[in-house]
């Protein structure tokens, strides 16, 4: 099997960093649940709701 990706030379860290900082705006204005990783990947939560 081949594996074909997009082109993504234009990411940067600045443009992920936008894309995650309206991310989080968006999920809080409408109340949306969201995970919040620090420098740790520890997360306990239900994924069978």
């Amino acid at each position: 099997m081949i594996e074909h990706r997009p082109d993504d030379s234009d990411c940067t860290l600045e443009s992920v960093r936008a894309e995650n900082a309206e991310m989080l705006r968006m999920c809080r204005t409408y109340g949306s649940d969201y995970i919040s990783i620090g420098d740790d990947y520890r997360v306990d939560i239900d994924l069978t709701r």
